[in-house]
């Protein structure tokens, strides 16, 4: 029995972990949209080798109509793992490229969404055959000294996507002199956020486990955030956004804010020692808990693919 795990346009860390988890061959091709190359090599790659199942990371609706075709033909299993912007839509943009696809999600054989707010956006009869499987967490050890210059050094990742709020975070930094914010991915003009642009994997894990806390921000509902289960994983402080979503899943582990004086409040909590030894345990209880829901959840996904 073979297994891909097919991805279009970024491959992210979560099903790279996710497919080794399955012992699926991951099948990415760096490409643009349309996304002609990668397509005909893919399906050059499915011809050839015959998968019996095949994951594909869904994002963009084109690409499940195009796959949801070839499982006629080629009689393969046929998962979506389904990212929230393939459901609910932010722009224009979103709703051209997924919501005429959406119809496609009934030729699925199995449903893998990243959260269970999503679900009630999804009709009755695609939802039975749906299962929430979060990130993949992980063990990373390795840290860089960073000579800090402050009390307390906040580690984020910066996309300038409209759902992050830089706006709170300047605000909140201007009134924080004792506090070093560090930040990966988009370069930020600003002289008071460190910014060291897109490092490689393990580099950025190197900076984020050096860190003293790890902010998670979004505006976004029903949307997981990567760093957030990384943040888990290295067993780091969370503030994070107050969204429903993030909510359910940190419960009590987190702090969170919803404006730039909420942001001040959570980080000055973290300077007290104690506050901080508190969090680290909390988020050390709650990665053992993921840890156990994760592992049911992916021994459910790997007897769906042994059928």
């Amino acid at each position: 029995m073979k297994t891909f795990f097919v991805a279009f346009s970024i491959l992210s860390s979560r099903n790279v972990r996710l497919a080794k988890n399955i012992d699926a061959e991951v099948i990415f091709l760096k490409d643009k949209f349309p996304y002609i190359y990668s397509t005909i090599y893919t399906i050059i790659k499915i011809i050839r080798n015959k998968p019996r199942n095949i994951i594909l990371q869904t994002t963009q609706g084109p690409i499940l109509f195009i796959f949801s075709i070839l499982k006629k033909l080629l009689k393969y299993k046929l998962i979506g793992d389904v990212h929230s912007g393939f459901i609910i839509y932010l722009n224009i943009k979103g709703v051209a490229l997924n919501k005429p696809f959406l119809k496609f999600l009934k030729d699925l054989d199995l449903i893998v969404l990243h959260n269970r707010q999503i679900l009630s956006f999804l009709p009755f009869n695609i939802r039975k055959k749906c299962i929430v499987i979060y990130d993949p967490l992980f063990n990373f050890k390795e840290k860089i000294n960073i000579k800090k210059g402050s009390n307390i050094l906040i580690f984020s990742t910066i996309m300038l996507k409209p759902d992050e709020p830089l706006d709170v975070l300047m605000l909140a930094k201007n009134k924080l002199n004792d506090v070093a914010f560090i930040c990966t991915g988009k370069k930020l003009n600003s002289k008071e956020i460190i910014s060291l642009g897109y490092l490689k994997y393990e580099d950025y894990l190197k900076v984020m486990n050096s860190s003293d806390a790890v902010l998670a921000m979004t505006t976004r509902e029903y949307t997981n955030l990567s760093i957030l289960f990384e943040a888990i994983s290295l067993e780091k402080c969370i503030i994070a956004s107050h969204t429903k979503t993030l909510k359910y899943i940190l419960q009590d582990s987190a702090l969170f804010f919803k404006d730039a004086d909420e942001l001040i409040a959570c980080i000055n909590k973290l300077k007290n020692e104690n506050v901080k030894h508190e969090y680290e345990i909390k988020i050390k209880n709650l990665k053992e808990r993921l840890i156990n829901i994760e592992l049911n959840q992916i021994e459910i996904l790997k007897r769906i693919l042994d059928k």
